[in-house]
């Protein structure tokens, strides 16, 4: 995306799959204190929408048509406000009667229709504000009436934000997309940072998602979740050796040398003989017969497009899934990739569109043969590299005080799901085995109970029952530096303080006053200014130092630390508002055990 002047920006749709389409994006001011600055690949947008002045191409507008958008952006956390809506993109929206458009935003998304009551695909599950970039996806599914909200972020892949069915299909055109600053939204004036937009004109699968994310982790530096390379034992793909045979110990051993050699394409290990053969023209090449060998094991390592290998004119015997009248090159793959029996797709404009296989070299249906009869648009396209299907759980939030927001496998499934508690003691659990739902019932808010994640929560003493802290604010913190955390009751008026510890057994019936983070005798001067105009205020020392810091909690998960060990500093810069991390006050904060820094010298 290159700047053209102070009003105007070219756009391209950034794809895995060959170079995009040149359009250009207006710049416009939408409250007289608009800015938009590029730099490093980023466009940044400050009251600024960017609305693409031309027409979506090869766009569908009917109501049941299927469709994507995916944005990659960062909302400055220094500026927003946390409880805000912020736009994540529009389309087709006007002010004007008898039109409907996708208004796609943080907290609050729907899909309008021609009329005013008239709405549908509205969220009810707002994406966390946190610093840092996130993959927002809205995909509507063929028909108009289901689809998905889809959320990844640095820590974990691509999560399910909210899904949705039986839903109301309404036209959307392919005009006024806009990213940036809502001009149709009753959403707040962001400062976004903007790093990718994608458009699709088809419902983009988890797995496409996963793989835009695996793209893109190293351009925003998130944890790649990686799909996996794949061997199948059993068969002998021909190729063209890039090298000597070389001994392996194993199949993966082999693949590891075709990975580290770069021209290789695709490797072949036999058992037998305990020898690696690094190959490219795959299918075309001289050496090894295209044919089942049950001492053979093919690896796949660089896959063509996308996540397949695709060799031009030829055919590959195997079993048809199914058979399907005109369907796209990559609709025809992703198909593939919900099917963990397809190894391949035959894609041809004469007998079918498109032809997933299993069986590979030995099924009934084709030949493995070079069919230059069929046409330059015959192909074959083997599956090489492969991504779960399963949706981990997306972080979530309930606007609690000093939330922490933990990805941790809960249940032993081998995906994340999503622990949510705050220094009140509330807590619950969206798990991947409940569909990630964040409603109460299956979460547990606020009082989860330890067996949904002990991972989590066997560092926590659970809430007494019924009300054991009349008119009193509840705490969680770890009073008595044992590592979990214990429940504080402070009730005011000078009343010493109801701690029910972790060292007694959690019982109500044993607490007791023993707090020092909450009794010791200085402090840091109250902080002046604004830094928790909007939020409650906390003393209590965070670090053991004997010396009390200033905690402000704010009212929509925002945090920060005026802490003794920075000269009580209560600079943004230096506190962390609003996004502190756990480490700066761990007593409070994550779930780890808290030991006291060495001192400063």
């Amino acid at each position: 995306m290159s700047r053209l002047d102070n009003r105007e920006a070219t756009t391209w749709l950034d794809v895995q799959y060959g170079s995009g389409r040149d359009q250009v994006m207006a710049l416009m001011d939408v409250d007289g204190s608009g800015v938009a600055t590029y730099t490093g690949g980023v466009l940044e947008l400050s009251s600024t929408a960017g609305v693409v002045t031309s027409d979506l191409p090869n766009w569908n507008s009917d109501p049941g048509a299927a469709f994507t958008v995916v944005v990659i952006q960062a909302l400055r956390a220094d500026t927003v406000d946390w409880g805000a809506n912020y736009l994540v993109a529009e389309l087709s929206c006007a002010a004007g009667p008898g039109t409907s458009g996708l208004l796609f935003g943080t907290r609050d998304s729907f899909i309008s229709g021609p009329e005013p009551w008239a709405s549908s695909f509205r969220s009810t599950k707002p994406v966390p504000v946190e610093p840092g970039w996130a993959l927002h996806a809205f995909v509507r599914k063929p028909g108009g009436a289901a689809g998905e909200h889809y959320y990844g972020g640095a820590l974990g892949g691509v999560t399910l934000r909210e899904a949705f069915t039986t839903q109301i299909p309404f036209s959307i055109g392919p005009d006024r997309f806009t990213v940036g600053t809502s001009r149709c939204m009753a959403s707040a004036k962001s400062r976004t940072q903007l790093g990718a937009v994608l458009v699709y004109n088809r419902a983009l699968r988890v797995t496409d998602l996963k793989r835009i994310h695996e793209a893109y982790a190293p351009r925003f530096r998130w944890n790649s979740q990686g799909g996996r390379l794949l061997c199948t034992a059993g068969i002998d793909l021909a190729g063209t050796p890039v090298q000597d045979d070389t001994p392996a110990a194993s199949a993966a051993d082999c693949q590891a040398q075709c990975n580290n050699n770069t021209s290789c394409e695709f490797s072949v290990f036999k058992q037998t003989t305990g020898l690696c053969s690094m190959r490219t023209n795959a299918l075309a090449g001289t050496v090894g017969t295209n044919g089942p060998d049950a001492s053979a094991t093919t690896c796949y390592s660089r896959p063509n497009f996308g996540n397949y290998y695709c060799v031009p004119q030829w055919d590959i015997l195997g079993t048809n899934i199914n058979v399907i009248q005109t369907m796209e090159k990559r609709a025809c793959m992703a198909l593939c990739d919900e099917s963990d029996a397809c190894q391949a797709t035959v894609m041809t404009s004469i007998f079918a569109d498109c032809a997933p296989r299993k069986d590979m070299f030995t099924g009934p249906h084709g030949s493995t043969s070079f069919r230059p009869d069929l046409g330059p648009n015959f192909e074959s396209c083997i599956k090489a590299r492969t991504y779960s299907r399963a949706t981990e759980c997306g972080k979530w939030s309930k606007g609690g005080p000093g939330e922490t927001r933990l990805q941790v496998d809960c249940d032993g499934d081998g995906l994340l799901d999503t622990v949510l508690f705050d220094t009140t003691g509330a807590r619950g659990v969206a798990l991947t085995t409940k569909g990630c739902s964040t409603a109460d019932a299956d979460t547990g808010y606020p009082n989860a109970l330890q067996f949904t994640c002990p991972a989590v929560f066997s560092w926590f003493c659970p809430k007494p029952p019924g009300d054991w802290c009349p008119s009193g604010l509840v705490l969680q913190l770890d009073c008595d530096g044992d590592g979990p955390k214990d429940l504080v009751c402070l009730l005011g008026n000078g009343t010493a303080p109801l701690v029910v510890r972790t060292g007694t057994g959690c019982q109500l019936n044993a607490a007791d006053s023993f707090c020092p983070p909450l009794t010791a005798n200085t402090s840091c001067p109250y902080p002046v200014g604004t830094l928790c105009s909007q939020g409650r205020i906390l003393s209590v020392d965070c670090d053991g130092d004997g010396v009390k810091d200033w905690v402000c909690l704010g009212d929509s998960g925002q945090r920060g630390v005026v802490a003794s060990r920075k000269n009580c500093n209560a600079a943004n810069a230096v506190s962390g508002f609003p996004a502190a991390p756990d480490s700066v006050c761990p007593i409070l904060f994550g779930y780890e055990p808290f030991r006291p820094p060495p001192p400063e010298v």
